[in-house]
């Protein structure tokens, strides 16, 4: 790509109408342009943006912007099929990995790398990386990123936007790998309980139902294996 594209994908207006126009490929970088900037993942060297179903590109545009950018919250075409395969947001701590150990033996393990000097060590997460790949024969996607970075932009800090933040790679990758289900490590004090001490049926509440809606029109089946799944 030359240096004029790459310019005008660094200026490209954000585009509040059609959030599929956000999204640009360069090589194995996929960029997606926000109000105040761009952020990026690095892809599979066979990505191609162009196969991948406009729904997943306007799930991950809400997913991030949404807390702040209301315009992503638009009609979803709900013609992608369920995929074949389950995946898991796999930060390697706790919860994700008893949720690892749970799921299916094919199931995919998609780990997000803050691609950003930070504080964040990912040593730890390297060994358990290898361990899962290696002596669990487990599937490993890890893909680097830097869309933690665009809460600052909204005087916070450094970290996921939203609670499915941490699976926007896996969603962008689901046509590449025919995912049909994105697994969490939500712990029971985060779903049943109100503030880890009072019983809901998580179920019924309108945060549940609002994003399995929008995970299902876009083809994806919410899970979460430890806490009685949905």
């Amino acid at each position: 790509m030359s240096l004029n594209q790459r310019q005008i994908i660094r200026g490209q207006d954000w585009n509040s109408h059609d959030m599929t126009l956000n999204f640009l490929q360069e090589g194995d970088r996929l960029w997606m342009v926000h109000p105040h900037g761009w952020t990026y993942w690095d892809m599979p060297d066979d990505f191609v943006l162009a196969a991948t179903h406009s729904d997943l590109l306007r799930l991950t545009a809400e997913i991030l912007l949404y807390p702040w950018e209301t315009s992503t919250r638009s009609s979803l075409e709900g013609t992608r099929q369920l995929g074949t395969i389950p995946s898991l947001a796999f930060s390697a701590g706790t919860d994700s990995t008893a949720a690892a150990l749970v799921m299916p033996e094919h199931t995919i393990l998609g780990y997000h790398r803050r691609n950003f000097e930070s504080i964040l060590d990912h040593r730890n997460a390297d060994r358990l990386l290898a361990f899962m790949a290696n002596e669990k024969a487990k599937t490993i996607v890890d893909i680097s990123s830097n869309h933690e970075l665009i809460r600052t932009y909204h005087f916070k800090q450094i970290g996921f936007s939203s609670d499915f933040a941490c699976a926007t790679h896996l969603i962008l990758l689901a046509d590449h790998f025919d995912i049909g289900a994105i697994a969490f490590g939500m712990p029971l004090d985060n779903t049943w309980l109100v503030k880890g001490r009072k019983f809901r049926q998580f179920q019924e509440t309108h945060y549940f139902q609002y994003w399995k809606e929008r995970f299902l029109k876009a083809g994806l089946d919410l899970s979460a294996p430890h806490s009685g799944d949905f």
